[in-house]
């Protein structure tokens, strides 16, 4: 039994340096390399099969307004801005099929734990429309779909090979050159004067309504969006896929992308993405700190205020890990973010964080050197912590194998 014990202690030891070694190997191959094109991207291939999912559990109601269903509700919306996802794993035919079928068959399972059952009757491909008691629980269900089979993807992967499987799956959930390209050319765009390129762009990034933005509110926006995805798109893949390996940064991946598919609290959503906005406030919780100590170490000197300042202006915001992100880049930028926002027509107003001018042009290429500054400290964190949990569980192993040894 101590055999056993013991060699199980050591296998976990050598995967987690595997996945630590290939998560600093994907960090840099995802600054260098580019993203792939959306069309073969597999965050759409995900996406779509997610997406059928939903429109054969929990179909729109006959003639229901499309626009009517995606309007936030301005007292309960829970997120800032829901940033598009831009980064996800690059999944072999193979894997996508297996997830496909997976998908399949626990739809079946859906149905009979929430009691939606096809009508022969009315000889339909269309499930009845769920009733309003049971969408939470149908919502889990949906939401299991994806991150289980995801889960189970990267337990495979890892399998396989520790190493380049965390090297692949990292360096394809992890996605900061095309949120950085995006925000340059926002600013480009700006700087020409061509506003309407900047609003068309700026919508790649954000959920809010932008056609009527000006080039502040782009500019609040695009800036808004490199500090937030800056835990999405680097910090928590790196964080999982050190103590997880392809298994848990593939598993976070999922969590993030069925958020913002369907993590809002509208008239649709409200029930059925309700588990799904929960579980990434809960995955996001751990990044999001980790993120706002590594921004306030970029300015030694002002470290502290830096937390307390994001603390203290990021608690106001309705999102418990979004708004103390803003707020530590903007104080440490000297700017002002946040204010009024549309989503879908209706008026929602956030708290300004930070301090100082509003931003300008020049303020975007500063959140991108920061971010990249920060995500550099958010790994040298992530990995000394690891590394220190590592080895008080090496103390421990060793005092309980003296301990056993003593008593015979």
């Amino acid at each position: 039994m101590k055999y056993f014990h013991t060699l199980s202690h050591c296998n976990l030891k050598k995967r987690t340096t595997k996945h630590s070694i290939g998560s600093l190997l994907a960090l840099v191959a995802a600054f260098v390399l580019p993203e792939l094109p959306n069309s073969i991207h597999p965050v759409a291939v995900f996406g779509k099969l997610m997406q059928r999912l939903e429109d054969n559990i929990y179909p729109h109601e006959e003639n229901a307004d499309p626009v009517k269903d995606k309007i936030y509700l301005a007292t309960e919306e829970t997120h800032s801005d829901r940033s598009k996802p831009l980064g996800d794993w690059r999944k072999t035919a193979r894997s996508y099929e297996k997830v496909a079928a997976l998908a399949g068959m626990m739809q079946v399972g859906c149905l009979h734990v929430t009691g939606h059952v096809r009508d022969p009757a009315k000889n339909t491909s269309h499930l009845d429309y769920p009733s309003h008691g049971s969408l939470k629980y149908l919502g889990i269900a949906y939401n299991l779909v994806g991150t289980l089979s995801s889960a189970a993807l990267g337990y495979l992967i890892d399998n396989i090979s520790s190493l380049g499987g965390t090297v692949l799956s990292l360096e394809v959930a992890a996605g900061p050159n095309a949120l950085y390209k995006i925000a340059s050319e926002i600013s480009h765009e700006l700087e020409n004067g061509d506003i309407d390129q900047a609003r068309k762009k700026v919508g790649a990034l954000v959920s809010r309504d932008t056609a009527s933005l000006q080039a502040d509110d782009i500019l609040r926006a695009s800036i808004e969006s490199v500090a937030e995805n800056t835990v999405d798109a680097i910090t928590a893949p790196l964080l999982y896929a050190i103590i997880g390996g392809p298994a848990g940064v593939l598993t976070y991946r999922a969590i993030n992308t069925l958020d913002a598919m369907v993590g809002y609290r509208n008239n649709r959503y409200g029930e059925f993405g309700w588990f799904s906005a929960r579980l990434d406030d809960i995955a996001n919780w751990l990044p999001a700190r980790i993120t706002v100590i590594a921004v306030a170490l970029t300015r030694p000197l002002m470290s502290i205020d830096i937390i307390r300042q994001a603390n203290l202006q990021g608690s106001k915001h309705p999102s418990p890990n979004a708004g103390r992100v803003e707020a530590a880049f903007a104080y440490t930028l000297g700017i002002k973010l946040g204010g009024v926002n549309s989503y879908h027509g209706k008026t929602m107003e956030r708290p300004v964080v930070g301090g100082g001018n509003e931003p300008n042009e020049l303020d975007v290429d500063r959140v991108i050197r920061l971010s990249r500054i920060a995500s550099i400290i958010s790994a040298f964190l992530i990995i000394v912590g690891v590394a220190a949990l590592s080895c008080l569980r090496s103390c421990r192993h060793n005092e309980d194998y003296r301990d056993t040894n003593d008593r015979f």
